[in-house]
């Protein structure tokens, strides 16, 4: 059946935090720290279901509200660059996924990112990894649109972009706020993936995996090997 959905598709689009970079225990990470700097306190559960895939204005507009002052520097400045310095120390690729590339590049199935983060983000993580020119032309970020996720725009870029009906295309995600956003664009296949590192606790990845599937996904993988 996981077989049949890759060849249902025309395209395969994929957030990059949590799906393709290991990346979430990092970023979400120094979020809870920037958080706390403007009397913000939230636990693991809450930032995980709160701001995974949204856009850094997305998350600095929260802060704003809820804090009723200016970021200034502190957000969304400094968190990229305490980001960007745990990204040099560990960043590792999420089990699997060059096993899914490589599927990709067998069967010639177009295949992009659609992400909340930031474009020098995505460039340097993607040197990092050692893709950079996978995604030379297909890195989409929410900053090429006028609203990011859960907003529809970037995943109607994404399509456009490489030429395919958002019916005929199938979204790989972790946040709650891709799914909603795959489901108003569209998007025909959604899938919720729970496989990455800051899943781990088993009572936590069951309770993401209901939100997403709540949110709109149309199937949960813990493992890319389940597409395979």
């Amino acid at each position: 059946m996981t077989t049949n959905l890759l060849a249902d598709v025309d395209a395969v689009i994929l957030d990059f935090d949590g799906v393709v970079i290991d990346s979430e225990l990092i970023s979400l990470g120094e979020l809870g720290v920037s958080l706390s700097q403007f009397g913000i306190n939230m636990d693991w559960p809450q930032l995980v279901a709160t701001f995974m895939g949204h856009s850094d204005a997305a998350i600095q507009a929260f802060i704003e509200k809820e804090s009723s002052r200016e970021t200034g520097d502190l957000f969304p400045e400094a968190w990229r660059q305490r980001v960007r310095e745990g990204f040099a120390k560990e960043l590792n690729v999420v089990d699997g996924i060059r096993d899914l590339f490589a599927r990709f590049d067998r069967d010639g199935i177009p295949h992009c990112l659609a992400t909340g983060a930031s474009l020098p983000r995505v460039a340097y993580a993607l040197e990092l990894i050692g893709e950079t020119e996978r995604f030379a032309e297909t890195g989409f970020s929410a900053e090429q649109v006028p609203n990011g996720k859960p907003a529809p725009d970037l995943f109607l870029f994404a399509t456009e972009k490489l030429g395919v009906s958002p019916a005929r295309s199938m979204v790989i995600e972790d946040g709650i706020a891709g799914v909603q956003g795959s489901k108003a664009a569209g998007i025909g296949h959604i899938i919720g993936f729970v496989g990455a590192s800051h899943l781990n606790d088993e009572s936590l990845r069951n309770a993401h995996a209901a939100n997403l599937s709540e949110a709109g996904a149309t199937r949960i993988i813990t493992s890319f090997s389940e597409l395979l």
